[in-house]
């Protein structure tokens, strides 16, 4: 935190006036019904796409209000002249102060106003962040906005982090998770695990939300070849909070590979942790999906007893409320995935999935839409397309795709936002590997 100090003296009439002020910064559906005729999802358009979203709040800066030349009202001191009280200047309750007209103390008229605190400024709803990867291991933190066409580096992190960062809805912080700045008790515990760290979007402030989360396990107690490791952040819809899952793992007595993946919310203010149970008897809760705009959880549950294992949706709001199954009756579409983008917007979500297309017989991988309102599929792009990762933006009427190697990897964007015709991707980032992009 930083503190500005501002003191100016002026002496006038044989008054010694003395100012000063203290400005403090501070950074801070139902399904459709079983359909036995086997039907090909539409078209590969995003006018399919019956997301209606409404646009988070990208929030205002601030400016420091302006307190004026104070020292140049002093003049009015001059009445004191007229008081024959000498120091105390008291005609027209002026003198020492020389406050005639209750002036003087900041030379702005009859107020006195405070310079409104600094706000982090957001960034533009046209810009997102990404992973630049310098070497292995390690990346850099980026921002790319999409109408300026401008690259610029938030953040390299100690050059320690191999970052997947995940933008906030006021679009003022990114949250990642890392092994990053270890403490003591970490580096000295028998199952570090990694933290959730935000970093803001200036790069200049940095800090820990997750404590230090201790294993269940001593060495000495734990299963054969144990693991845990924590993964796949994500924000809640009001920005409070932050979604995340642990990951346990061993080999058990008969040689067994045993895991546990269990969900995860953090207040980033109080750091309290709860968990989040979404179904019966099921050891594998993972990759919780928050609606960026909404009260639904997408999350996919494993290893089920009481239910079937699959794609649900839960409603925040309703938690004693049955979970929707994501599925489709016809059998035309497998689900396979959650595309790993950091949450959706509006009424759609979007899987991995293999599915019949348009003008085939045949079964190809691609990404498909689910709207949750009616429970409609739509197609978004097949795997053969030759585009990995998909990031739609906050409005849907932007995608980004990630496409390459392991040692080139760059980004393409379509941009619907003028025109529903089909899109030639065009390349935006190049140069190294890119990834992990964030709206």
């Amino acid at each position: 935190m930083k503190r500005l100090h501002t003191l100016k003296t002026q002496s006038k009439v044989s008054i010694l006036l003395l100012l000063s002020s203290l400005l403090l910064l501070t950074a801070c559906g139902t399904p459709p019904s079983n359909d036995s005729e086997r039907k090909p999802i539409q078209s590969l358009l995003p006018k399919n796409d019956p997301s209606t979203p409404s646009h988070p709040p990208a929030g205002s800066s601030t400016t420091t209000s302006n307190t004026g030349n104070t020292g140049n009202t002093g003049s009015t001191g001059n009445t004191g002249s007229t008081g024959n009280t000498g120091s105390t200047g008291s005609t027209g309750n002026t003198g020492n102060t020389g406050s005639t007209g209750n002036t003087g103390n900041t030379g702005s008229g009859n107020t006195n106003p405070k310079p409104k605190p600094y706000e982090l400024k957001p960034l533009a709803k046209t810009t997102f962040v990404y992973a630049k990867r310098v070497r292995e291991g390690v990346s850099h933190l980026y921002a790319y906005d999409i109408d300026t066409k401008k690259t610029w580096l938030i953040s390299k992190l100690d050059d320690a982090v191999d970052v997947r960062p995940r933008l906030s809805p006021d679009r003022k912080w990114v949250a990642f998770y890392a092994s990053f700045r270890m403490s003591a008790g970490e580096l000295n515990s028998d199952f570090p695990m990694e933290a959730v760290w935000l970093v803001s979007v200036d790069g200049k402030t940095i800090r820990r939300v997750t404590p230090l989360i201790p294993a269940s396990y001593t060495k000495a107690s734990a299963p054969s070849l144990y693991s845990r490791s924590l993964r796949w952040v994500r924000w809640a819809p009001d920005g409070k909070s932050l979604w995340f899952y642990i990951h346990e793992g061993w080999t058990d007595s008969d040689g067994w590979i045993q895991i546990i993946r269990t969900s995860w919310n953090i207040n980033i203010t109080t750091g309290k942790i709860k968990s989040f149970w979404g179904g019966s008897g099921c050891t594998m809760v993972n990759k919780v999906t928050p609606q960026r705009n909404g009260s639904l959880i997408l999350a996919q549950l494993q290893d089920c007893v009481q239910t079937r294992d699959g794609f649900y949706l839960f409603d925040a709001n309703n938690p004693g409320q049955a979970p929707v199954r994501i599925q489709d009756p016809s059998g035309n579409i497998k689900l396979e995935d959650i595309v790993t983008y950091p949450g959706w917007f509006g009424s759609s979500v979007y899987l991995n999935a293999t599915a019949i297309w348009n003008g085939s017989h045949q079964r190809e991988e691609g990404i498909v839409g689910y709207n949750t309102k009616d429970g409609t599929f739509f197609g978004v792009y097949k795997k053969s397309q030759g585009f990995g990762d998909f990031y739609p933006s906050y409005d849907g009427k932007v995608y980004v795709y990630s496409n390459g190697s392991e040692t080139d990897r760059r980004l393409f964007m379509c941009d619907w936002r003028t025109s529903q015709q089909n899109c030639n991707p065009k390349e935006i980032v190049s140069g190294g590997v890119n990834d992990y992009v964030s709206w």
